[in-house]
């Protein structure tokens, strides 16, 4: 195994794929690591005195677990660091006993006398070596909790003892019994002296830097003890005399000194701020360990973007901050990823999903064609993936290994020119958008007008809002200001919430009916912007501050149809439809942005595509059957899969948004974005060796279980149908007098439509089909061809009775007006449930009320030779359905 522990990964979607990476040294980089009894798997290949560094998002003790590193240095850096109750140790080492003198050898006496020695002298014990220094820690984080080291010094080791003076002779008697020869006794040896004991080992080094302690660290830098003087030989006992002296006892020798102390370390405490902690990093890790990790950052930013599910399951409900927590700190670290990490930070607060499509996409609801789609398209996904994974780790010869690399390779490119269909259609989009903007802000631009022209008479015409008291010619001026404010104005906030912008509190301060109705002081809709923005991780004080107001458009217009008496109608109406104009324009701008979006995803999925193709030709030109190549075959072939599988996801989505759309239900918990795709730590173990095929393959099998989530979606839609009693009714409509002189001259009229106006014994009403007659017209075919528009809010009242906007796009539908008066029996509305979706009306489904337009385009009355001289009547007939409330 290799001594560089670091991820090398590819992408967990679109944004260009992670190439490996190698960093010098000894280095762990994950996203969240645990030091716990698995650790020493991490140590094999770092020698003692040499440095392991741990760079982690997260990095936290398994509880009460202490981590001995056997003296090597670790150097740890991370976003958040938990003790948890355990030790980081890395201390000295304890020197030996040193060895004892040797004992001397025994006297010796003689009758001569001339060859008596006394008994030997003992050695001198040996000095104590002295204790190694403790190692080095540091740690740099964001955060700090419960951190302990201990990098004490070894103790010094003990002083070798004296050895023993050698024993004397003992005196003894030769010769005949009659005639006996004395010989003397001889002294004892003296002892020899003791060893020094060692010097403690100084304490190691401590380095801790961090913006925020939770608490105080316990750190302990202390010198290793001093080792224990050894002991003084003992002096050789004297030999015993017969009739004469005996010997004279050794001497002792010397005690050794005690070891001092080691000193002590060195613990360096700092409190860092955000930029200081940034430039630690950078100055701490080497450019490639720098980079290295950046590029995992981004990858598992990428992986939060995947996991989070909006409003559904609590435990991912701080996914998107975190991702954009990872993006923001991988450009910090690299810029070369700035262009890549700024996108996905733009599509998480665009409200745009991992697959680069808006969380509130309009789509016209074929259901039961999406989920087809998905269930056929999933067999084939699955099937690559069992290749990938398995084939590829059990491949036994080369040429099967190189015919499933080819194979894949031509996969790639095939999804590289899907990319670039897709990259066409969207921008048709963009210039159908574009098209539609200048229609719109034409609208915008004329209703403006009209409204200026109607002021002073609306000064005339009173309106109430609770117990406040106006004329509707001060919200006219206010909602003029608003439309003004259109270009620069308050779009910011549409991106995660809709309904709402934000304005100049000098535009509402004109009049109190004007701040009543617009709810300058509405709490409720600002808790609302700030917590769908802290959701993404966004800081929203930079567009709402104390010069701004958060206006609900919702709430506005639900006001000011309240306000409505038979007096002031016409004039509310027109102020309404001024400020519903001008909101359908922030949202064509918005739209627009979120196509120049999707394009750039899709620039980037054929970018990652062309990089799998230069990996792929890599391996085939280097291609062997080591476990190293296998795996990273095996994980090639994975990206393609999952490539597949975002395409599979699509279609999930796709019905997933049918669902919402037709029953206002949220499901999102029944597509996860995430299905097929493991946290980069695994991949990350699985390159490295730390985990087995069967281990990854565990993983990976986990996650595509998620994939069959979006087949609840059936259930739930036919759930619907059988759960309500759906009914059908017609909504019939009749305008004379000033819309009827208004649409001869200018051929176009509008109208709105407030859940009121259907009666209270309904809820969930949806439009099934439009008819038209231009009563008194009259025209060569006798019909006249019109152009029938329902506006980008779609509203329904709830069966509880609260109101539901969903801002969509406008849609609208050409249909054939009759030129006399409608009439039940020649009105069809289809079958009686249509449980076929749409069949050629594009607001099919979709909520009754909102802005309705009709219009007749010039060429009509010139091909058809219509005449409107005669129109006295315009008969709007909308047929819809809806649920009986009991």
């Amino acid at each position: 195994m290799p001594s560089t522990i670091i991820h090398n990964n590819f992408p967990v979607h679109i944004p260009p794929i992670r190439f490996p990476w190698f960093v010098p040294g000894s280095t762990i980089i994950r996203d969240r690591f645990i030091i716990d009894s698995a650790f020493p798997r991490y140590l094999r290949d770092v020698a003692p005195g040499r440095t392991l560094t741990i760079v982690a998002r997260v990095i936290e003790h398994d509880r009460n677990y202490n981590l001995d590193l056997g003296g090597r240095n670790l150097t740890i850096v991370a976003a958040t660091f938990t003790g948890l109750g355990g030790i980081i140790r890395t201390t000295g080492v304890d020197a030996p006993p040193a060895h004892s003198g040797q004992g001397g050898g025994p006297g010796y006496s003689s009758a001569s006398g001339f060859s008596n020695r006394p008994g030997g002298n003992g050695t001198r014990g040996e000095n104590a070596t002295n204790g190694s220094p403790g190692g080095t820690v540091q740690v740099f984080a964001e955060t700090i909790t419960g951190l302990r080291i201990v990098v004490k010094g070894g103790a010094g080791g003990a002083g070798g003892a004296g050895g023993s003076g050698g024993q004397g002779a003992d005196g003894r008697l030769l010769g005949k019994p009659g005639n006996p020869i004395e010989i003397e006794a001889t002294a004892g040896g003296q002892g020899g002296d003791a060893g020094d004991g060692g010097v403690g080992g100084s304490g190691g080094v401590v380095i801790v830097s961090a913006i925020h302690f939770n608490d105080k660290p316990m750190i302990d830098v202390s010198g290793g003890d001093g080792g224990r003087a050894g002991r003084g030989g003992q002096g050789g006992a004297h030999g015993t005399g017969l009739g004469g002296d005996d010997g004279s006892y050794g001497a002792p020798g010397r005690d050794g000194v005690q070891g001092q102390k080691g000193k002590a370390g060195t613990f360096t405490k700092t409190d860092l701020t955000p930029a200081m902690y940034r430039e630690a990093v950078t100055i701490q890790l080497s450019s490639t360990q720098t980079e290295a990790w950046a590029t995992y950052r981004l990858s598992v930013g990428d992986y939060f973007f995947r996991t989070y599910l909006p409003a559904i399951n609590s435990s991912h409900a701080d996914d998107l901050k975190i991702a954009v927590g990872e993006y923001t700190t991988a450009q910090q670290l690299n810029p070369a990823l700035t262009t890549e990490c700024t996108r996905q930070i733009n599509n998480i607060w665009s409200n745009v999903n991992a697959l680069g499509i808006q969380r509130d996409l309009d789509i016209v609801p074929h259901f039961d064609e999406y989920i087809t789609a998905f269930t056929s398209f999933g067999n084939l996904v699955l099937g690559l993936f069992n290749s990938g994974v398995t084939e590829v780790l059990h491949a036994v010869d080369l040429a099967s290994l190189q015919q499933l690399l080819l194979r894949d390779r031509r996969e790639t490119r095939n999804m590289e020119a899907d990319a670039n269909d897709s990259m066409l259609i969207a921008q048709q989009e963009r210039q159908n958008i574009d098209a539609s903007m200048v229609e719109l802000a034409n609208k915008v631009e004329s209703t403006k007008q009209e409204i200026e022209a109607a002021i002073v008479e609306m000064n005339d015409h009173s309106m109430s809002f609770g117990q406040i008291v106006g004329v509707v010619g001060q919200v006219a001026t206010a909602v003029v200001s608003v439309i003004g404010a259109i270009p620069t104005g308050g779009a910011s906030l549409l991106a995660l919430v809709p309904d709402v912008i934000a304005l100049s509190k000098t535009i509402l301060d004109v009049a109190p009916l004007v701040g009543a109705l617009f709810g300058k002081d509405d709490n409720d809709t600002l808790k609302k912007v700030k917590d769908q923005y802290g959701k993404a991780g966004k800081d929203v004080s930079s567009i709402i501050d104390s010069t701004k107001a958060v206006i609900s458009i919702v709430a506005l217009v639900e006001n000011l149809a309240k306000g409505k008496t038979p007096d002031n109608t016409k004039y509310v109406a027109l102020v309404q439809k001024g400020l519903e104009l001008a909101h359908e324009l922030l949202l064509q701008q918005r739209q627009r942005t979120l196509v120049e979006m999707r394009m750039a995803a899709i620039a980037s999925t054929i970018k990652r595509g062309n990089n799998l193709v230069a990996l792929t030709d890599q391996m085939l030109a280097t291609l062997d059957l080591s476990t190293t190549t296998l795996r990273n075959a095996g994980l090639r072939l994975i990206k393609t899969a999952q490539l597949k599988v975002d395409a599979s996801q699509t279609f999930a989505f796709w019905a997933q948004r049918s669902v919402e759309i037709y029953t206002l239900k949220n499901e999102s918990n029944t597509v996860h974005l995430d299905a097929g795709y493991v946290h980069p730590d695994i991949e990350a173990d699985y390159r490295e060796h730390f985990i087995s095929d069967a281990q990854l393959i565990a993983g990976y099998t986990d996650s595509w279980s998620q994939i069959v989530g979006p087949i609840d979606l059936q259930r739930d839609y036919l759930s619907y149908w059988t759960d309500h009693r759906l009914q059908s009714g017609i909504r019939r409509l009749s305008f004379t007098g000033s819309d009827v002189e208004r649409f001869r001259s200018s051929l176009t009229f509008s109208f709105a439509l407030e859940p009121e106006d259907l009666g209270v014994n309904g809820f969930d009403t949806k439009a099934q089909a439009v008819f038209c007659s231009f009563v008194g017209a009259t025209s060569s075919s006798g019909i006249i061809s019109c152009r029938v528009r329902h506006g980008n809010r779609y509203t329904q009242q709830q069966q509880d009775g609260s109101r539901n906007d969903q801002f969509l796009q406008s849609q609208d539908a050409t249909i054939s007006a009759q030129t006399e008066r409608l009439k039940l029996a020649g009105v069809t509305i289809g079958d009686q449930p249509p449980l076929t979706t749409p069949q050629n009306l594009a607001f099919w489904g979709r909520g009754v009320c909102g802005r309705w337009e009709v219009s007749v385009e010039p060429d009509e009355i010139t091909t058809e030779v219509a005449n409107l001289a005669n129109l006295t009547e315009i008969q709007v007939w909308i047929a819809y359905q809806f649920v009986r409330r009991e």
